[in-house]
Parts: C-alpha cells; structure tokens; sequence
C-alpha cells in the first residue's frame, strides 16, 4: 500500500516534525519506521494518519531520541493508530521546572488504538510524564515475555496509562519501573475492563489501577480489573496500592498481584 511517509535514513536536528498522511485509496500507513533512528536536541513530533487497513504510526526497532518531548499521534480506522514493536526504543532527556509530559503515545482507531509489541520507554527527565493513550479503542500488548517496558528515573514524572472506554488488555506483558516518587495511574472509563501490568515501584507515591474510573464507586457498573500471574504490584517503598474495579464478582485474582 502507499505510505505517507516511510522513513528510510536516520534522523537527526534540532526540532524533529513529521507529519504524514497516507493515500486514501489503497492500505497505508501514515509514518513508517523501520530500524531507523530519529534523534533531536529539542522537542520530537510524529502524526501519522492511516488509509483502509493502515496503520497511523508503524514503527519496527530503531529508536526515537529526544531532549524534549516526544510526541506520536497516530489514527487508523480498521487496523492500529499507534503499532510499535522489535524493541522500538523511545528515550526522553527533556527537563522542566514543573510537570510536563515528557513522553505521550496518543492512538486512536475503532481497533487498536495503541498496540506494543516490544517497546522500550526510557523516561530520564526531569519532571515529565509518560502518557500512554487509547482514544476510541483498546490499548493492548502482544508479547509473551517483558519486552515491553516503561522505565522512569527518579526525577521523571508519573507513569499514566488511559482509554477513554476501550479495554486496556495487557493480557500478555508490560513492565513498568517507577523509581520517582510520582506514582503510576492505569485507568480505563466505562466499561473498559483492565488488566493489570507487572508494577515495580521505588518511590513513595500511589500505584492505582482504576476501571471504569469515571463511574461512581459501588455501582456495581464500570469495567473489571484483571489479572495475570506474573504481573504482580511491587511497593518497594513506602507506597500505597490502590484497586478500583466493578463488582467483586467481575474481578480477577488479585493474589496474582502480590509480589510475596
């Protein structure tokens, strides 16, 4: 199919901006990233609309490097918004005085609106989020080991996982390493239902895990917070653990969160 824009160089300046749009006649992906690297001293910005079956942003390995933000907006209608996997780097230097988002992954497609197959977020600002988003579809994982991570430095922000009514089904695995004393927050709306990621936190804020988290508690209404052994919720510190699900009943083993 026809690519919007199909990276086939490395990348590199002060401010890097693609913005792609793929024929709307035949399957294309808006942006196209094979194994390439892309690096800027400033801020990063990549939008990728897909045609037909298309994906929005495509990336296979390589790397995307920034001392700013790194923003990826990517839209498809019947396939991903957002595809990333081969251990597609993404690393963020970027340093704020106050909170910023350092890393935003925004999808939208009535599929997959962001789907990691082996993505590595390294997040060494300062002050600034990682903001994984699902906009009108679910938000999922598709490797059986920990190939997808989220890892924070200790003077990054908050790790922040969200669908505005998908399900957000890490029903295989995804790592998250908090070393700031920011938190994590995963969150669906509605009836999105939830499954929770293997947490490791070393700082001392609120690991939350929340489905249908825009409903009022007790209801019995909302999505249901999933588990997966092997995806457990480590406080190393002084944190607290917070479950927000649907109904008891609806819930998964939540023994399958205890690191102990």
């Amino acid at each position: 199919g026809d690519v919007g824009i199909w990276i086939k160089r490395d990348v590199s300046g002060r401010d890097v901006s693609l913005s792609g749009t793929a024929n709307g006649s035949v399957n294309g992906d808006g942006i196209k990233n094979a194994a390439r690297a892309l690096t800027s001293r400033g801020d990063m910005s990549l939008t990728g609309v897909a045609s037909l079956s298309g994906m929005g942003i495509y990336a296979y390995a390589g790397s995307m490097t920034s001392a700013g933000r790194i923003e990826l907006d990517g839209t498809g209608t019947s396939n991903h918004g957002i595809n990333l996997h081969g251990n597609a780097l993404i690393t963020s230097t970027g340093s704020w005085a106050q909170t910023e988002t350092a890393v935003h992954l925004k999808g939208t497609s009535n599929n997959a609106a962001v789907s990691l197959n082996g993505v590595n977020i390294q997040n060494n600002s300062t002050k600034g989020t990682t903001h994984v988003e699902a906009l009108n579809g679910r938000l999922e994982t598709q490797v059986t080991d920990f190939s997808n991570v989220i890892a924070h430095a200790s003077t990054a922000g908050q790790v922040v996982m969200s669908t505005d009514g998908g399900h957000l089904n890490l029903n295989t695995r995804l790592g998250i390493t908090q070393n700031s004393n920011e938190g994590v927050l995963i969150k669906t709306l509605g009836n999105g239902n939830l499954t929770a990621p293997k947490i490791d936190n070393h700082g001392t804020g609120g690991v939350v895990v929340a489905a249908g988290s825009n409903l009022t508690a007790g209801t019995g209404t909302g999505g249901q917070v999933l588990t997966l052994s092997g995806n457990s919720i480590t406080q190393h510190n002084t944190g607290t653990t917070y479950i927000y699900s649907g109904q008891t009943s609806g819930t998964g083993q939540l023994n399958h969160l205890n690191s102990n």
